[in-house]
């Protein structure tokens, strides 16, 4: 799979706001605005940003886990505390599973909000960070990501890449030769 870009941005009290997955051919439509500033320095970037930036190649290159969370770097502002509560239950979700939207809204103690959970994922800011793609349907299908529900989008292609990455990098063929 082609993927395109990362778009990261980040508010006056240098908390990350987003993360933008832009997949494939996606990339080419998206063009700099007034409020979007192109930094080619990482030396101009926040410093945990800088980190964050060095591991997500990692995760993208070899599918090697993230570390824990920058909860305290993140701008959860607008994110209503039930959506904070599925953006922490995701989190629980170990590297390279998956559980279904019926797991999420169990574990938070609302075993109805099924679709209440979908809904706080599609407005995830962080994915990734937050894995979201980690959620699946009940049925075991790819249902859902960043928004877009076709399954022949490029969202749900990367859904799919993320999974199998993460999946391999836990479980390699040849575990022998993993240092």
């Amino acid at each position: 799979m082609a993927f395109g870009f990362i778009a990261t941005s980040w508010n006056h009290e240098a908390k990350l706001q987003s993360v933008q997955l832009i997949p494939g051919s996606g990339a080419a439509q998206v063009a700099p605005t007034s409020d979007v500033t192109v930094i080619h320095d990482l030396e101009r970037l926040p410093h945990y940003l800088v980190d964050l930036i060095r591991h997500l190649e990692l995760y993208f290159q070899e599918g090697q886990p993230l570390p824990e969370i920058p909860w305290q770097h993140l701008d959860l502002d607008r994110a209503s505390e039930f959506q904070k509560g599925v953006y922490q239950a995701i989190c629980k979700i170990p590297h390279g599973q998956t559980r279904t939207y019926a797991w999420v809204a169990i574990r938070m103690g609302k075993p109805q909000a099924t679709r209440a959970v979908g809904q706080a994922l599609k407005k995830n800011p962080f994915p990734v960070l937050i894995p979201c793609h980690r959620v699946i349907g009940a049925a075991g299908d790819l249902v859902g990501f960043m928004g877009k529900s076709e399954a022949d989008s490029e969202e749900i292609s990367l859904k799919s890449f993320l999974i199998q990455a993460e999946y391999q990098y836990r479980n390699p063929i040849f575990s022998f030769l993993k240092a």
